[in-house]
């Protein structure tokens, strides 16, 4: 849904955003999966919003019991601890989802 194209990103350059996001129903429950930016824009957790939508709030007001965040930051090593953080303050005022679990793909160097 949402592509960065500020700092070292140039994500547009690749990639179309998605014009909408549902729901995928898996084993009983209802998984909302968001990619890396998707999640980086939690009014409640974020004093300044990059974008209008918010896609994790979005997938909750479709009945999203799981949130999956798929990410990965190859510029910087530390940001586990702040993303940890985001993920956890999203759970705590979406009380409609249950679980967050994020899949982290730590890189040592960019690709280049």
């Amino acid at each position: 849904m949402l592509l960065p194209t500020y700092d070292v990103f140039d994500e547009s350059r690749y990639f179309h955003p998605a014009e909408k996001q549902q729901v995928i129903e898996f084993h009983g429950q209802a998984l909302g999966v968001t990619i890396c930016e998707d999640a980086w824009n939690d009014e409640n957790f974020w004093p300044n919003r990059r974008y209008d939508r918010d896609p994790v709030t979005e997938l909750i007001e479709q009945g999203t019991q799981v949130l999956l965040n798929i990410s990965a930051s190859p510029y910087t090593i530390d940001k586990r601890a702040l993303r940890v953080d985001m993920l956890r303050s999203i759970a705590v005022h979406n009380q409609k989802a249950r679980r967050v679990r994020e899949s982290i793909r730590w890189k040592r160097q960019p690709d280049f």
